[in-house]
Protein backbone atom coordinates (compact mmCIF):
# COMPACT_ATOMS: atom_id res chain seq x y z
CA UNK A 1 0.00 0.00 0.00
CA UNK A 2 2.85 2.41 0.73
CA UNK A 3 4.25 1.98 -2.77
CA UNK A 4 0.84 2.60 -4.33
CA UNK A 5 -0.14 5.51 -2.03
CA UNK A 6 3.20 6.98 -0.88
CA UNK A 7 1.65 10.30 0.17
CA UNK A 8 -1.61 9.14 1.70
CA UNK A 9 -1.64 10.21 5.41
CA UNK A 10 -3.67 7.20 6.51
CA UNK A 11 -1.32 4.79 4.72
CA UNK A 12 1.73 6.54 6.20
CA UNK A 13 0.23 6.35 9.69
CA UNK A 14 -0.65 2.66 9.24
CA UNK A 15 2.90 1.92 8.12
CA UNK A 16 4.22 3.74 11.17
CA UNK A 17 2.12 1.50 13.45
CA UNK A 18 3.34 -1.56 11.55
CA UNK A 19 6.96 -0.36 11.80
CA UNK A 20 6.60 0.13 15.56
CA UNK A 21 5.14 -3.34 16.04
CA UNK A 22 7.70 -5.05 13.78
CA UNK A 23 10.64 -2.81 14.75
CA UNK A 24 11.19 -1.65 11.18
CA UNK A 25 13.95 1.02 10.99
CA UNK A 26 12.31 3.03 8.20
CA UNK A 27 9.25 3.84 10.28
CA UNK A 28 10.76 7.10 11.56
CA UNK A 29 11.29 8.59 8.09
CA UNK A 30 7.77 7.59 7.03
CA UNK A 31 6.16 9.28 10.06
CA UNK A 32 8.33 12.38 9.61
CA UNK A 33 7.03 12.55 6.03
CA UNK A 34 3.45 12.21 7.30
CA UNK A 35 4.04 15.06 9.78
CA UNK A 36 5.16 17.35 6.98
CA UNK A 37 1.70 16.96 5.50
CA UNK A 38 -0.15 17.02 8.83
CA UNK A 39 2.00 18.61 11.56
CA UNK A 40 -0.86 18.92 14.05
CA UNK A 41 -1.75 15.21 14.22
CA UNK A 42 -1.02 14.13 17.82
CA UNK A 43 -1.09 10.43 16.92
CA UNK A 44 1.75 10.96 14.45
CA UNK A 45 3.80 12.79 17.08
CA UNK A 46 3.14 9.96 19.55
CA UNK A 47 4.15 7.37 16.94
CA UNK A 48 7.34 9.32 16.28
CA UNK A 49 8.05 9.30 20.02
CA UNK A 50 7.58 5.53 20.37
CA UNK A 51 9.67 4.88 17.25
CA UNK A 52 12.46 7.03 18.72
CA UNK A 53 12.47 5.41 22.15
CA UNK A 54 16.18 4.57 21.76
CA UNK A 55 16.78 8.34 21.56
CA UNK A 56 14.98 9.55 24.70
CA UNK A 57 15.50 13.29 24.15
CA UNK A 58 14.04 13.15 20.62
CA UNK A 59 11.23 10.89 21.82
CA UNK A 60 10.48 13.24 24.70
CA UNK A 61 10.08 16.24 22.41
CA UNK A 62 7.69 14.26 20.23
CA UNK A 63 5.53 12.93 23.08
CA UNK A 64 5.35 16.38 24.70
CA UNK A 65 4.05 17.77 21.39
CA UNK A 66 1.47 14.97 21.24
CA UNK A 67 0.36 15.72 24.82
CA UNK A 68 -0.12 19.40 24.04
CA UNK A 69 -2.84 18.30 21.63
CA UNK A 70 -4.25 15.37 23.63
CA UNK A 71 -3.36 15.86 27.32
CA UNK A 72 -5.86 13.18 28.41
CA UNK A 73 -3.86 10.19 27.14
CA UNK A 74 -2.71 8.28 30.22
CA UNK A 75 -0.39 5.91 28.36
CA UNK A 76 1.36 8.83 26.69
CA UNK A 77 1.97 10.44 30.07
CA UNK A 78 3.34 7.12 31.33
CA UNK A 79 5.72 6.95 28.37
CA UNK A 80 6.76 10.56 28.96
CA UNK A 81 7.47 9.67 32.60
CA UNK A 82 9.71 6.80 31.52
CA UNK A 83 11.60 9.09 29.14
CA UNK A 84 12.03 11.79 31.78
CA UNK A 85 13.67 9.24 34.08
CA UNK A 86 16.03 8.22 31.29
CA UNK A 87 17.18 11.82 30.78
CA UNK A 88 17.50 12.39 34.52
CA UNK A 89 14.40 14.44 35.33
CA UNK A 90 12.72 12.54 38.19
CA UNK A 91 10.44 15.43 39.20
CA UNK A 92 9.04 15.72 35.67
CA UNK A 93 8.63 11.93 35.56
CA UNK A 94 6.66 12.02 38.81
CA UNK A 95 4.40 14.76 37.42
CA UNK A 96 3.65 12.77 34.26
CA UNK A 97 2.88 9.54 36.08
CA UNK A 98 0.66 11.41 38.54
CA UNK A 99 -1.36 12.79 35.63
CA UNK A 100 -1.55 9.33 34.06
CA UNK A 101 -2.97 7.95 37.31
CA UNK A 102 -5.50 10.78 37.54
CA UNK A 103 -6.77 9.71 34.11
CA UNK A 104 -6.68 5.96 34.80
CA UNK A 105 -6.53 5.30 38.53
CA UNK A 106 -7.37 1.58 38.34
CA UNK A 107 -4.57 0.68 35.92
CA UNK A 108 -2.27 -1.76 37.75
CA UNK A 109 0.56 -1.26 35.23
CA UNK A 110 0.56 2.51 35.81
CA UNK A 111 0.84 2.01 39.57
CA UNK A 112 3.82 -0.27 38.89
CA UNK A 113 5.39 2.43 36.73
CA UNK A 114 4.86 4.96 39.50
CA UNK A 115 6.56 2.56 41.93
CA UNK A 116 9.55 2.21 39.60
CA UNK A 117 9.94 6.00 39.47
CA UNK A 118 9.76 6.25 43.26
CA UNK A 119 12.25 3.40 43.65
CA UNK A 120 14.74 5.16 41.40
CA UNK A 121 14.54 8.06 43.86
CA UNK A 122 14.74 5.76 46.91
CA UNK A 123 11.21 6.77 47.97
CA UNK A 124 10.43 3.38 49.44
CA UNK A 125 7.27 4.34 51.33
CA UNK A 126 5.72 5.77 48.16
CA UNK A 127 6.85 2.81 46.08
CA UNK A 128 5.31 0.41 48.58
CA UNK A 129 1.98 2.27 48.49
CA UNK A 130 2.04 2.22 44.67
CA UNK A 131 2.71 -1.51 44.50
CA UNK A 132 0.01 -2.25 47.06
CA UNK A 133 -2.38 -0.35 44.80
CA UNK A 134 -1.14 -2.31 41.79
CA UNK A 135 -1.73 -5.73 43.34
CA UNK A 136 -5.11 -4.62 44.67
CA UNK A 137 -6.22 -4.09 41.06
CA UNK A 138 -4.40 -7.13 39.63
CA UNK A 139 -3.47 -9.68 42.26
CA UNK A 140 -2.30 -12.30 39.74
CA UNK A 141 0.69 -10.28 38.55
CA UNK A 142 3.71 -12.12 39.93
CA UNK A 143 6.12 -9.36 38.92
CA UNK A 144 4.27 -6.78 41.03
CA UNK A 145 4.31 -9.09 44.05
CA UNK A 146 8.06 -9.66 43.61
CA UNK A 147 8.70 -5.91 43.44
CA UNK A 148 6.60 -5.36 46.55
CA UNK A 149 8.57 -8.13 48.26
CA UNK A 150 11.85 -6.41 47.41
CA UNK A 151 10.61 -3.06 48.75
CA UNK A 152 9.47 -4.66 52.00
CA UNK A 153 12.80 -6.45 52.29
CA UNK A 154 14.71 -3.20 51.89
CA UNK A 155 12.48 -1.59 54.51
CA UNK A 156 13.20 -4.39 56.97
CA UNK A 157 9.75 -5.95 56.80
CA UNK A 158 11.02 -9.42 55.86
CA UNK A 159 7.88 -11.22 57.12
CA UNK A 160 5.82 -9.13 54.71
CA UNK A 161 8.36 -9.73 51.94
CA UNK A 162 8.01 -13.50 52.39
CA UNK A 163 4.20 -13.23 52.21
CA UNK A 164 4.54 -11.17 49.02
CA UNK A 165 6.80 -13.68 47.30
CA UNK A 166 4.45 -16.51 48.29
CA UNK A 167 1.65 -14.61 46.57
CA UNK A 168 3.92 -14.36 43.53
CA UNK A 169 4.41 -18.14 43.65
CA UNK A 170 0.64 -18.63 43.64
CA UNK A 171 0.34 -16.30 40.64
CA UNK A 172 3.16 -18.04 38.74
CA UNK A 173 3.52 -21.58 40.13
CA UNK A 174 5.73 -22.70 37.23
CA UNK A 175 8.42 -20.10 37.90
CA UNK A 176 11.24 -21.87 39.82
CA UNK A 177 13.00 -18.56 40.62
CA UNK A 178 10.22 -17.55 43.00
CA UNK A 179 10.83 -20.48 45.33
CA UNK A 180 14.50 -19.49 45.41
CA UNK A 181 13.54 -15.92 46.30
CA UNK A 182 11.49 -17.22 49.21
CA UNK A 183 14.43 -19.32 50.41
CA UNK A 184 16.77 -16.30 50.20
CA UNK A 185 14.34 -14.21 52.22
CA UNK A 186 14.10 -16.93 54.86
CA UNK A 187 17.89 -16.94 55.07
CA UNK A 188 17.93 -13.12 55.43
CA UNK A 189 15.31 -13.48 58.16
CA UNK A 190 17.54 -15.98 60.00
CA UNK A 191 14.96 -18.72 59.54
CA UNK A 192 17.68 -21.27 58.81
CA UNK A 193 15.54 -24.35 59.38
CA UNK A 194 12.89 -22.95 57.06
CA UNK A 195 15.54 -22.22 54.42
CA UNK A 196 16.80 -25.81 54.59
CA UNK A 197 13.29 -27.26 54.24
CA UNK A 198 12.46 -24.91 51.36
CA UNK A 199 15.62 -25.80 49.47
CA UNK A 200 14.95 -29.51 50.01
CA UNK A 201 11.56 -29.00 48.38
CA UNK A 202 13.20 -27.19 45.46
CA UNK A 203 15.77 -29.95 45.02
CA UNK A 204 13.02 -32.57 44.75
CA UNK A 205 12.37 -31.17 41.28
CA UNK A 206 15.97 -31.81 40.21
CA UNK A 207 19.50 -30.43 40.60
CA UNK A 208 19.61 -26.74 41.45
CA UNK A 209 22.92 -25.02 42.13
CA UNK A 210 21.39 -21.93 43.78
CA UNK A 211 19.28 -24.07 46.13
CA UNK A 212 22.32 -26.13 47.15
CA UNK A 213 24.28 -22.97 47.94
CA UNK A 214 21.43 -21.52 50.01
CA UNK A 215 21.10 -24.81 51.89
CA UNK A 216 24.81 -24.89 52.66
CA UNK A 217 24.70 -21.26 53.82
CA UNK A 218 21.80 -22.07 56.15
CA UNK A 219 23.66 -25.04 57.66
CA UNK A 220 26.73 -22.83 58.14
CA UNK A 221 24.67 -20.12 59.87
CA UNK A 222 23.42 -22.76 62.27
CA UNK A 223 27.03 -23.66 63.01
CA UNK A 224 26.66 -27.04 61.29
CA UNK A 225 29.87 -26.84 59.28
CA UNK A 226 29.98 -30.58 58.53
CA UNK A 227 26.49 -30.51 56.98
CA UNK A 228 27.34 -27.36 55.01
CA UNK A 229 30.50 -28.93 53.62
CA UNK A 230 28.75 -32.21 52.87
CA UNK A 231 26.04 -30.39 50.90
CA UNK A 232 28.61 -28.76 48.65
CA UNK A 233 31.16 -31.58 48.39
CA UNK A 234 28.37 -34.00 47.46
CA UNK A 235 27.32 -31.71 44.61
CA UNK A 236 30.95 -31.25 43.55
CA UNK A 237 31.36 -35.02 43.12
CA UNK A 238 28.77 -34.81 40.36
CA UNK A 239 30.16 -31.53 38.96
CA UNK A 240 33.82 -31.23 40.08
CA UNK A 241 34.59 -28.15 37.94
CA UNK A 242 31.68 -26.06 39.21
CA UNK A 243 33.36 -22.80 40.21
CA UNK A 244 30.33 -21.39 42.03
CA UNK A 245 30.08 -24.42 44.34
CA UNK A 246 33.84 -24.36 44.97
CA UNK A 247 33.73 -20.63 45.78
CA UNK A 248 30.90 -21.14 48.25
CA UNK A 249 32.75 -23.98 49.95
CA UNK A 250 35.81 -21.74 50.34
CA UNK A 251 33.67 -18.90 51.77
CA UNK A 252 32.05 -21.20 54.33
CA UNK A 253 35.37 -22.73 55.35
CA UNK A 254 36.87 -19.26 55.69
CA UNK A 255 34.24 -18.30 58.29
CA UNK A 256 35.23 -21.28 60.43
CA UNK A 257 38.92 -21.75 59.61
CA UNK A 258 40.07 -18.22 58.77
CA UNK A 259 41.33 -16.52 55.60
CA UNK A 260 44.88 -17.91 55.84
CA UNK A 261 43.61 -21.50 55.87
CA UNK A 262 41.61 -21.24 52.64
CA UNK A 263 43.83 -18.83 50.71
CA UNK A 264 46.00 -21.55 49.06
CA UNK A 265 42.90 -23.34 47.78
CA UNK A 266 41.51 -20.08 46.37
CA UNK A 267 44.83 -19.37 44.63
CA UNK A 268 44.61 -22.81 42.98
CA UNK A 269 41.05 -22.05 41.87
CA UNK A 270 42.29 -18.79 40.35
CA UNK A 271 44.88 -20.73 38.35
CA UNK A 272 42.20 -23.01 36.90
CA UNK A 273 39.72 -20.18 36.28
CA UNK A 274 41.93 -17.08 35.87
CA UNK A 275 39.36 -14.75 34.31
CA UNK A 276 36.41 -15.39 36.59
CA UNK A 277 35.62 -12.02 38.21
CA UNK A 278 33.91 -13.62 41.23
CA UNK A 279 37.02 -15.68 41.95
CA UNK A 280 39.27 -12.65 41.52
CA UNK A 281 37.05 -10.47 43.71
CA UNK A 282 37.06 -13.01 46.56
CA UNK A 283 40.83 -13.47 46.19
CA UNK A 284 41.31 -9.69 46.41
CA UNK A 285 39.19 -9.59 49.56
CA UNK A 286 41.15 -12.39 51.25
CA UNK A 287 44.48 -10.88 50.22
CA UNK A 288 43.41 -7.61 51.84
CA UNK A 289 42.32 -9.46 54.98
CA UNK A 290 45.69 -11.20 55.18
CA UNK A 291 47.55 -7.92 54.54
CA UNK A 292 49.00 -8.95 51.16
CA UNK A 293 48.22 -5.55 49.73
CA UNK A 294 50.45 -5.48 46.64
CA UNK A 295 49.11 -8.86 45.51
CA UNK A 296 45.58 -7.69 46.24
CA UNK A 297 46.00 -4.64 44.01
CA UNK A 298 47.35 -6.70 41.10
CA UNK A 299 44.41 -9.12 41.42
CA UNK A 300 41.85 -6.32 41.61
CA UNK A 301 43.33 -4.56 38.59
CA UNK A 302 43.12 -7.83 36.65
CA UNK A 303 39.44 -8.15 37.59
CA UNK A 304 38.83 -4.53 36.62
CA UNK A 305 40.18 -5.17 33.12
CA UNK A 306 37.79 -8.09 32.73
CA UNK A 307 34.68 -6.41 34.20
CA UNK A 308 35.27 -2.61 34.23
CA UNK A 309 31.70 -1.89 35.34
CA UNK A 310 31.51 -4.42 38.19
CA UNK A 311 30.64 -2.59 41.42
CA UNK A 312 32.23 -5.21 43.68
CA UNK A 313 35.59 -4.81 41.94
CA UNK A 314 35.52 -1.03 42.38
CA UNK A 315 34.57 -1.58 46.04
CA UNK A 316 37.59 -3.84 46.55
CA UNK A 317 39.94 -1.35 44.87
CA UNK A 318 38.50 1.49 46.92
CA UNK A 319 38.86 -0.50 50.12
CA UNK A 320 42.44 -1.39 49.21
CA UNK A 321 43.42 2.17 48.33
CA UNK A 322 41.87 3.48 51.53
CA UNK A 323 43.97 0.96 53.45
CA UNK A 324 47.05 2.18 51.56
CA UNK A 325 46.24 5.82 52.33
CA UNK A 326 45.46 6.64 48.68
CA UNK A 327 42.28 8.46 49.62
CA UNK A 328 41.65 10.34 46.36
CA UNK A 329 41.83 7.12 44.34
CA UNK A 330 39.70 5.34 46.93
CA UNK A 331 36.98 7.98 46.64
CA UNK A 332 36.98 7.65 42.83
CA UNK A 333 36.58 3.85 42.90
CA UNK A 334 34.01 3.85 45.70
CA UNK A 335 31.96 6.50 43.89
CA UNK A 336 32.08 4.29 40.78
CA UNK A 337 30.94 1.31 42.85
CA UNK A 338 27.87 3.28 43.98
CA UNK A 339 27.19 4.48 40.44
CA UNK A 340 27.25 0.90 39.11
CA UNK A 341 25.22 -0.50 42.03
CA UNK A 342 23.30 2.15 44.02
CA UNK A 343 22.21 -0.49 46.55
CA UNK A 344 25.72 -1.70 47.44
CA UNK A 345 25.68 -0.60 51.07
CA UNK A 346 29.34 -1.50 51.73
CA UNK A 347 30.41 1.10 49.16
CA UNK A 348 28.57 3.86 51.05
CA UNK A 349 30.20 2.75 54.31
CA UNK A 350 33.71 2.68 52.83
CA UNK A 351 33.22 6.01 51.05
CA UNK A 352 31.91 7.65 54.22
CA UNK A 353 34.86 6.35 56.23
CA UNK A 354 37.25 7.62 53.56
CA UNK A 355 35.76 11.10 53.81
CA UNK A 356 36.12 10.89 57.58
CA UNK A 357 39.81 10.11 57.20
CA UNK A 358 40.14 13.20 55.01
CA UNK A 359 38.33 15.15 57.75
CA UNK A 360 35.52 15.99 55.31
CA UNK A 361 32.89 15.18 57.89
CA UNK A 362 30.03 16.89 56.07
CA UNK A 363 30.57 14.66 53.02
CA UNK A 364 30.96 11.64 55.28
CA UNK A 365 27.61 12.30 56.98
CA UNK A 366 25.92 12.91 53.62
CA UNK A 367 27.31 9.61 52.29
CA UNK A 368 26.18 7.62 55.32
CA UNK A 369 22.72 9.21 55.06
CA UNK A 370 22.52 8.17 51.42
CA UNK A 371 23.36 4.68 52.62
CA UNK A 372 20.34 4.77 54.92
CA UNK A 373 18.20 5.61 51.89
CA UNK A 374 19.68 2.78 49.82
CA UNK A 375 18.95 0.20 52.52
CA UNK A 376 16.83 1.65 55.33
CA UNK A 377 16.86 -1.59 57.34
CA UNK A 378 20.66 -1.85 57.60
CA UNK A 379 21.83 -0.46 60.96
CA UNK A 380 25.39 0.31 59.85
CA UNK A 381 24.95 3.57 57.94
CA UNK A 382 22.88 4.99 60.82
CA UNK A 383 25.61 3.93 63.25
CA UNK A 384 28.46 5.51 61.30
CA UNK A 385 26.40 8.64 60.61
CA UNK A 386 25.85 8.89 64.37
CA UNK A 387 29.60 8.64 65.03
CA UNK A 388 30.35 11.31 62.42
CA UNK A 389 27.69 13.62 63.86
CA UNK A 390 29.24 13.07 67.28
CA UNK A 391 32.58 14.26 65.87
CA UNK A 392 31.06 17.59 64.80
CA UNK A 393 29.36 17.83 68.21
CA UNK A 394 25.84 17.50 66.79
CA UNK A 395 24.84 15.32 69.73
CA UNK A 396 21.09 15.53 69.09
CA UNK A 397 21.59 14.37 65.49
CA UNK A 398 23.97 11.65 66.64
CA UNK A 399 21.46 10.37 69.19
CA UNK A 400 18.70 10.26 66.56
CA UNK A 401 20.88 8.25 64.17
CA UNK A 402 22.04 5.84 66.86
CA UNK A 403 18.45 5.26 67.96
CA UNK A 404 17.62 4.31 64.36
CA UNK A 405 20.61 1.95 64.33
CA UNK A 406 19.42 0.35 67.59
CA UNK A 407 15.92 -0.07 66.14
CA UNK A 408 17.35 -2.35 63.43
CA UNK A 409 19.99 -4.02 65.65
CA UNK A 410 18.63 -3.93 69.20
CA UNK A 411 21.28 -6.28 70.63
CA UNK A 412 24.38 -4.75 69.02
CA UNK A 413 26.81 -3.97 71.86
CA UNK A 414 28.68 -1.20 70.00
CA UNK A 415 25.47 0.62 69.12
CA UNK A 416 24.15 0.33 72.68
CA UNK A 417 27.42 1.63 74.13
CA UNK A 418 27.67 4.61 71.76
CA UNK A 419 24.00 5.47 72.27
CA UNK A 420 24.54 5.46 76.03
CA UNK A 421 27.50 7.83 75.69
CA UNK A 422 25.61 10.21 73.40
CA UNK A 423 22.47 10.17 75.56
CA UNK A 424 24.59 11.08 78.59
CA UNK A 425 26.31 13.90 76.69
CA UNK A 426 22.94 15.27 75.55
CA UNK A 427 21.68 15.17 79.14
CA UNK A 428 24.77 17.02 80.39
CA UNK A 429 24.39 19.67 77.69
CA UNK A 430 20.73 20.09 78.55
CA UNK A 431 21.55 20.54 82.25
CA UNK A 432 24.20 23.14 81.39
CA UNK A 433 21.75 25.08 79.25
CA UNK A 434 19.09 25.11 81.95
CA UNK A 435 21.39 25.91 84.87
Amino acid sequence: ALEVFPDDPQVLRAFGIYALREQQPDGISVIEKALQANPSDPVLHALLAFLNQDDPETALRAIETALQCWPEEAEWHAFAAELEMQVGNPDAASSHIAIALEKDSVNAALWQKSAEINLMQNKLDSAKADLEKSVSFENTNADAWVKLSEVNRRMGAVDEAIKNVRNAEQAAPDNPELALKEARLMLDHKDYSGTIEKTKDILKSGPNEAALILQAQAFAKQGHIDEARATLTGALKADPRNTNLMLELIKIRKEFEGAEAVLPELVLLTETDPENPRVLTLLTDLLIQTNRLSEAEKTAQTALRIVPEEAEVHLMLGRLQRKNGQLDQAIAHLSDAIAYDPLLIEAYLELGKTYQERRELGKAIETFQKGTEANPADPRPYYYAGLALKEIKDYAGAEAMLKEAKHYAPDDADIIRQLGVITAMNLINHLRETS
